[in-house]
């Protein structure tokens, strides 16, 4: 989902202003897909690596001894 804001963002301000067009269609008729899928896999890959990042289980308690 947040792949998809970005690429929507991307084409809605990025591309005009670039000089592009709107959904860079002066550039590509491939450019609109091909970032689509860019922006995808970047979500894919952040998805992921957030969810590596963040514990399924809590950390177990460590007991220090008295000294």
């Amino acid at each position: 989902m947040f792949a998809l804001l970005l690429w929507l963002g991307f084409m809605l301000a990025v591309m005009p202003a670039a000089g592009a067009g709107l959904f860079g269609f002066e550039v590509s008729i491939l450019a609109p897909p091909g970032l689509l899928v860019m922006h995808l896999m970047y979500g894919v890959v952040l998805g992921w690596s957030f969810g590596r990042l963040t514990p399924g289980e809590p950390l177990p308690r460590v007991r220090r001894r008295a000294a």
